[in-house]
Parts: C-alpha cells; structure tokens; sequence
C-alpha cells in the first residue's frame, strides 16, 4: 500500500501548476493592455530613493496612481518617468 495522500498531492501539484500558468497569462495580458512595463513599489523606491513604506503611503493617498494586482501596487511607465523627473528635480533644488 502507498502513501493515502500521494494522489492528493499529485492533484495540488497539478492546480498548483495550473494557476502558475493563469498568472502569467494575466500578467501577460496586462503588459499588452497597458503597453508598458510595470513598476513595483521596491522599483520606485530604489530609483527615487524613498523608503517602500513612503512609496505605499502615496499609493494610497492617490499621490502615486497605479493599480493593484493582488496586495502589489504597481505603476506604469508614465508615472514611473512622472515620478523619477520629479525625484530629479527635487536633487537640483537641494543643491
């Protein structure tokens, strides 16, 4: 006799297997809806030199606009340039 749960997790593996497929179809999709690269939080802190929560908190505020795919907020290539002009030009008015 077999281990009792060996079809169990033959079948998890499958479904497992299945939605790894479904997400990157979605995420497929959505690259070609919006025709650009999607940018994460961790992406625009590093590249404005915020900390992740900053970055989050502005999401929220409606300061940062984007969308959320699952718990991931995430911000196309026009906001993503939007906000790195404005990081740049903050640079030159400290100085």
């Amino acid at each position: 006799m077999g281990n009792p749960f060996e079809e169990v997790i033959k079948e998890m593996h499958f479904g497992l297997s299945e939605v790894k497929s479904d997400l990157a179809e979605i995420k497929s999709a959505l690259r070609k809806i919006s025709g650009n690269k999607l940018y994460s939080v961790q992406e625009i802190a590093f590249a404005t030199g915020n900390c992740d929560q900053t970055i989050r908190k502005q999401f929220k505020n409606g300061e940062i606009k984007g969308s959320r795919i699952g718990r991931k907020f995430m911000a196309t290539q026009e906001e993503f340039d939007r906000l790195c002009s404005n990081y740049k030009s903050m640079l030159h008015k400290r100085n």
